[in-house]
């Protein structure tokens, strides 16, 4: 794509980049940047209650990035983390339009115009708790995209009245899967809409690396996950797959809950190896078997295009995957869905002893992954952005009609 002119763009975020995982926020600022944008990377207000857990490392690089006053990813990316003196939980009913930076240190306002974006082409915004934000800057155009159904994750009635002012005020609101833009076409009727999944580094993940340290001496099948160990990720079901199938070892990646350790802990052939960095991950896919999605029955998970279908299709992972209408109505052919716990281990038992389907399976995947790199993604969503501009007929792109 050929583009006008170098943008400015404001990303808020629900993930700061100092965090554990790395998020479709990231990926995207990381290629506008790379793409000759100027790019400044907002993630949700630190609060008093973050002050509280300083002991963990999260906490303690989010309140760096405030205290340094932004930081350089690299060329022209800034990665800022505003400080609210007022948590969410108390600015949803006390503040003015549940705006959380409007008790921002220092004001946000100042500090915006001090890294010089208090004006931007475009304002994008995939957190509903950062509503408020489309007040404080300037910008030519405003896009809500929405990664999850919130109001089923957060269980908080008022997010969805947060997504529902977004959803009004914004000139294009993005969807990663069709049951999420469903939820936000409830919320209002969208200027302009856009059903656009969440991508890969394709490159990154299929470049070949050594089996990590952790996979020697395994002597059967490797089967993997890497994500969240929290209540979307199904337990129950890891427990009865490696009761079933006792010769497949199961490695689980990612920060580990006090249920997580509780129920793995008493499992054989599974192992809790933690959370590890974005840079090592993709040894533990490439030297896996098949690449698991264990989803619980949260409502939240209706929703979800989880990023990590695509890294397993990029790393030759076949998948298996709880049923769930999001990926149901995605049909991928490199993910096999399962209704129950016994066709979940029964699907798991059939890939892999069938070499045809799991050679079909991991070239389908390969070129699924080939098609949503992240590279294309930020093209097609900033093609969007020009269009709503209106560049190519000499809007300036700085203020608001």
């Amino acid at each position: 794509m050929k583009q006008k002119r170098k943008l400015k763009i404001v990303f808020a975020s629900h993930s700061a980049m100092a965090g554990p995982f790395v998020v479709g926020s990231h990926h995207l600022a990381r290629r506008f940047s790379g793409m000759g944008h100027r790019v400044l990377h907002l993630s949700t207000p630190l609060t008093i209650f973050h002050l509280a857990k300083l002991l963990d490392e999260s906490p303690r690089e989010r309140l760096r990035l405030w205290s340094s006053g932004g930081i350089e990813r690299h060329g022209d990316l800034i990665e800022y983390v505003p400080l609210s003196m007022i948590p969410w939980q108390i600015a949803r009913h006390a503040m003015p339009a549940r705006n959380l930076f409007l008790a921002c240190i220092p004001n946000l306002r100042r500090k915006l115009a001090s890294l010089g974006f208090q004006h931007a082409d475009l304002l994008l915004i995939d957190q509903p708790k950062m509503q408020g934000l489309e007040g404080m800057v300037s910008a030519g155009a405003v896009v809500y995209r929405a990664t999850d159904l919130y109001p089923e994750i957060t269980g908080d009635p008022l997010v969805a009245l947060a997504e529902e002012m977004l959803v009004r005020k914004a000139d294009l609101v993005v969807g990663t899967s069709q049951p999420v833009l469903n939820h936000l076409r409830t919320l209002g009727n969208p200027r302009r809409e856009l059903l656009l999944e969440n991508g890969v580094d394709v490159a990154h993940f299929s470049t070949p690396r050594p089996a990590p340290s952790e996979y020697e001496g395994i002597a059967g099948p490797i089967a993997v996950y890497a994500g969240a160990l929290d209540e979307r990720f199904d337990l129950d079901l890891i427990k009865y797959l490696c009761a079933k199938l006792p010769s497949l070892r199961v490695m689980l990646i990612g920060p580990v809950s006090t249920e997580a350790r509780r129920v793995v802990e008493g499992i054989p052939n599974a192992t809790l190896l933690g959370p590890r960095r974005f840079e090592v991950l993709p040894a533990f896919l490439q030297h896996a078997r098949i690449g698991l999605l264990p989803l619980s029955a949260h409502p939240a998970n209706a929703g979800r295009s989880p990023m990590k279908l695509y890294e397993y299709g990029a790393s030759g992972l076949p998948i298996v995957s709880s049923w769930t209408p999001a990926l149901a109505h995605s049909e991928k052919p490199f993910v096999e869905l399962a209704k129950t716990p016994e066709d979940f281990v029964q699907t798991v038992k059939a890939i892999l002893a069938d070499k045809v389907r799991y050679e079909f399976m991991r070239r389908s995947g390969l070129e699924a992954a080939q098609r949503m790199n992240w590279d294309g993604i930020a093209e097609r969503l900033l093609s969007e952005v020009h269009s709503l501009l209106d560049l190519s007929n000499g809007c300036n792109g700085q203020e608001r009609n």
